[in-house]
């Protein structure tokens, strides 16, 4: 349920600028479209020395339960007139980890261990024999 920001740098190594280009992030592990943005490049710059520019792409996602597990996302922009299509995506591996539903939602994590500050009153004492004794060995929920 946390929001993750991708963000996708995208280079113009040819003259000619690129205004509008459609970059999309997929989620290939569900084949589900999660976000799209637009970048635009002015041409490469051949004054004293060639630069190339450049754009910056940001999509946010909120994974959510359906989510947990790794999923392969791909970064890739529309179909540009170039010689090589392919160098214009990239992929990433991203874990969703599932949260501790006791922990952040129930505020009592489940970790076997009771507040030993005001028991409920359900709470009765463990009984233990040590030495032929009977001693109360501290709270338990069951008899």
């Amino acid at each position: 349920g946390e929001l993750v920001s991708i963000h996708a740098r995208f280079y113009n190594m040819g003259t000619e600028p690129l205004s509008d280009v459609l970059v999309f992030l997929k989620d290939e592990t569900d084949n589900e479209m999660l976000d799209t943005a637009r970048v635009s490049f002015n041409g490469l710059n051949t004054d004293s020395c060639y630069r190339q520019d450049r754009a910056l792409a940001v999509f946010d996602w909120v994974p959510d339960s359906t989510d947990i597990g790794v999923h392969r996302l791909l970064v890739y922009t529309q179909s540009v007139n170039e010689p090589d299509p392919y160098d214009n995506q990239a992929r990433m591996v991203y874990v969703v980890e599932p949260r501790d539903y006791a922990t952040h939602v129930l505020s009592d994590p489940w970790d076997m261990t009771e507040a030993q500050s005001n028991p409920p009153l359900w709470h009765t004492d463990d009984i233990v024999a040590i030495g032929e004794e009977w001693q109360s060995a501290g709270f338990t929920d069951s008899i």
